[in-house]
């Protein structure tokens, strides 16, 4: 769906998962909830004075039966910050259960301290790198907590499988700040 009025442009791209099953729908119901609820919010949103940009697309990767999906937005409104948020699904289509982590690192023989020391070696320099400009004067920078849960592999939850069957773990800040920061933990 493409839709453009002086108040909005909208870019949407919404996927289903046409999977008779309760995981599936309860799925889509949470795509449902976070996506298209927010253009249906813009649309109705007649009193705002600024002009938003949306736009949602997604793509759609098999390995070894399991379906990974990224949905990926950004929403631009007025002169706050780009945001960019990305959800995941990981979906075991010969089980019809969703697929974790842990399950993902099986898969890729990797050990939960081997993805942990990752996740924190990737956080910990992009956080290196955000103070680092912010001492410069550049305030619109994202400063991770690293000593928050989401950094270890039972606290990640935006994950999936990609084309050639690498690990991608990705901690997309603008899910639930202002923000286009993200950081992409790889596994090959």
């Amino acid at each position: 769906m493409q839709e453009s009025t002086d108040k909005y442009e909208l870019n949407m791209h919404i996927p289903a998962i046409n999977i008779n099953d309760e995981l599936a729908s309860t799925l889509n119901n949470s795509t449902q909830t976070t996506f298209i609820n927010k253009a249906n919010e813009i649309i109705a949103n007649t009193e705002s004075t600024i002009k938003t940009i949306y736009s949602i697309d997604y793509v759609a990767y098999v390995n070894e039966s399991i379906l990974s999906l990224v949905i990926r937005s950004t929403l631009k409104e007025g002169n706050s910050a780009q945001r960019i948020m990305i959800q995941t699904y990981n979906y075991n289509l010969n089980t019809n259960q969703e697929v974790t982590l842990t399950d993902l690192a099986t898969i890729k023989k990797l050990n939960r301290e081997e993805v942990n020391n990752k996740i924190i070696d990737i956080a910990t320099e992009a956080n290196e790198e955000a103070q680092e400009l912010q001492s410069m004067g550049y305030s619109q920078t994202y400063v991770r907590d690293l000593q928050s849960d989401i950094y270890n592999i039972d606290g990640a939850n935006v994950y999936f499988l990609g084309p050639n069957k690498e690990l991608y773990i990705v901690y997309p800040y603008g899910n639930s700040e202002f923000t286009s920061a993200m950081d992409i933990v790889l596994f090959e």
